[in-house]
């Protein structure tokens, strides 16, 4: 009998359970990590209908990260860029990375639509597709579907004036979804906007419903400024007119089993003529309003001491652009002093074309007196009437004392001494007591009421209720007086957040913040330093009133280029950091010149 050796059938066994791994090995070696780098382009489908779209993929195998390319710009379609994807594939043990640069071919009119040839540098190579062409047919006429209208008020308006701007869409289908319609401006700032349905209209025989989109827009710039186009996307599914039949039949009603088309429906554009109000005839006081308004004028207390705070609020109501509304100036000698303020805005209408702007600001009589102010005097240009207009309350009529009084003591007659009584000549005896022989015993006697301090304080307690009734408003005035200068305090708090504000803006570089809090901080200074009303200031104060404070030509001049860049901000606010900080250390530094200028008392 033959023994098998273990030690062979152990060394079998392993050799067999170890071929796959040898077979991996050899297939890895066969295996490629990538293959050799290349580009070209795909456009599908090649045939499209008129107005619908085919796909552009620019594909980059093997090349790295590549930017998407600028295409050149081809006739009877427009292009647009929709996004990157990536993509890695395995064949024949050969592994490849491809980074997919996708856009949309939009076909205009029928015909054709060539695509030139792509050159592309990437990986120190250059590498180029091979042109494409586009057939397009007559495809979907999007008419029948609906349009798309703009609609204004007038062509003519002026700069500064807010109006209403109507995008209707008149539509015989219901889009699937839809995104909110965009318009294009130049020279217009868009306000608030609404959305309502209107009852449906009848053109060239067909019944259309109809949306509306109501705009509110403010002019700033005059010329012959192009409106629009406007756009709207949608997106509708079409049923198709021939069914599928078997089991495709069955899943129809729950995928659709419908066309899906993007539509973006387009208006004509507009050109509006904006011209700025005339020079002649402006009144002084005009600072840009533009609309119809008018003025109602409050103050309390109206009867105070030379030096006590009135409190003044104005009320204009009306209708137009309410953010060109400021308050004016004090006029020069009208014997008070004027205080920053606040304002509020209360819409009447949901695009906030007409409503009530409130102010309110503090003014400290100098003198006593009877004081009668006329302010504040608003002037506007009225574009119904092409005029302007001027709109002031009733002169304001302030009683000023001379200040605290003290209180004038009661006088009272001193009585002279009271004459000796004189005992009688005789005493009736009947009026005599009797003697006790014996007195009783002794008891403690209570001491008298007159030695109790409580007595006294009952008895002077009339004098004290009088002469604190008499001191409270002497009080009262001394602690209004002390608590005056809060208001600077709390002018001077804002002043140091608004430039930690603006640190922080310039620090990560978001521009128009930086601008905003910088104009502020600049208007609040100027406040502090002059008088006046924050927000209220342009370039004109510089010399008419900074310069004569002691404000020397050079921070003039540097303070006029804040003002004109922070004006620039208002149609370009993009900034780099470094601009933004160099902006900064500027405005630092011009802050602590105003601080410098002797205080208006």
């Amino acid at each position: 009998m033959v023994t098998p050796d273990r030690n062979l059938l152990t060394k079998g066994l392993r050799g067999f359970f170890h071929w796959p791994f040898l077979v991996v090995c050899a297939l890895a070696l066969t295996f490629r990590a990538s293959a050799e780098p290349s580009f070209h382009a795909e456009l599908a489908p090649d045939s499209v209908g008129a107005g619908d779209s085919a796909t552009l993929r620019l594909i980059f195998t093997d090349l790295g990260d590549v930017e998407p390319p600028t295409l050149p710009a081809v006739t009877n379609a427009t292009i647009r860029y929709q996004g990157v994807s990536q993509q890695i594939s395995i064949v024949n043990f050969s592994r490849s990375t491809s980074l997919i640069h996708q856009y949309q071919v939009q076909a205009q009119n029928p015909g054709l639509v060539q695509i030139p040839a792509l050159a592309v540098e990437a990986g120190g190579q250059t590498f180029t597709s091979a042109p494409l062409t586009l057939r397009v047919g007559q495809g979907f006429d999007i008419s029948r579907i609906g349009f798309l209208r703009l609609v204004v008020p007038r062509t003519e308006v002026y700069v500064g004036e807010s109006f209403p701007v109507e995008i209707r869409f008149y539509y015989r289908e219901t889009p699937a979804r839809q995104a909110p319609p965009t318009l294009k401006l130049d020279g217009f700032i868009k306000g608030q906007q609404t959305v309502e349905n209107l009852p449906p209209e009848t053109i060239t025989n067909l019944l259309y419903s109809v949306v509306r989109w109501n705009i509110a827009l403010t002019a700033v710039k005059a010329g012959d400024l192009s409106l629009g186009p406007a756009e709207f996307q949608t997106l509708y599914v079409f049923q198709t007119q021939r069914r599928s039949r078997g089991m495709n039949s069955l899943f129809e009603p729950l995928f659709g089993g419908g066309e899906q088309r993007q539509l973006t429906f387009q208006s004509e554009p507009l050109t509006l003529k904006v011209i700025n109000p005339p020079a002649a005839g402006r009144p002084p006081q005009f600072t840009g309003a533009v609309g119809q308004f008018h003025l109602n004028i409050t103050a309390s207390p109206t009867n105070v001491a030379a030096g006590d705070p009135v409190t003044v609020r104005v009320d204009v109501t009306g209708r137009g652009n309410f953010d060109g509304l400021r308050l004016p100036d004090l006029p020069g000698g009208s014997g008070f002093q004027l205080y920053p303020g606040t304002n509020s805005f209360t819409p009447a209408d949901p695009l906030g074309l007409s409503g009530k702007k409130t102010f309110e600001a503090v003014i400290i009589p100098e003198s006593p007196g009877v004081h009668s102010l006329k302010w504040p005097v608003l002037a506007y240009w009225d574009p119904s009437a092409k005029a302007y207009r001027s709109d002031a309350d009733h002169p304001l009529s302030i009683h000023v004392r001379p200040g605290a009084q003290s209180q004038a003591q009661p006088v009272g007659t001193v009585p002279g001494p009271a004459e000796p009584r004189t005992p009688p000549d005789s005493v009736n005896p009947k009026l005599e007591l009797p003697l006790l022989p014996d007195l009783g015993p002794l008891v403690e006697a209570s001491p008298s009421r007159v030695t109790q301090p409580w007595f006294w304080w009952v008895l002077t307690f009339p004098l004290w209720a009088y002469a604190l009734a008499n001191l409270a408003p002497t009080w009262k005035q001394h602690w209004d007086r002390n608590r005056r200068p809060s208001v600077r305090d709390e002018a001077e708090r804002r002043l140091t957040a608004l430039v930690r504000s603006m640190q922080e803006a310039a620090a990560s570089g978001r521009a128009a913040e930086f601008f905003s809090h910088l104009n502020e901080a600049l208007q609040e200074r100027i406040a502090l330093a002059v008088g006046g009303i924050a927000g209220s200031f342009t370039a004109e104060v510089i010399d008419q009133r900074l310069v004569p404070a002691g404000f020397t030509g050079e921070n003039a001049a540097r303070l006029r280029a804040l003002l004109d860049r922070i004006a620039e901000a208002r149609f370009s606010p993009d900034s780099s950091t470094s601009e933004l900080a160099g902006l900064l250390t500027e405005a630092e530094s011009i802050l602590k010149a105003l601080e410098r200028l002797p205080r208006r008392a």
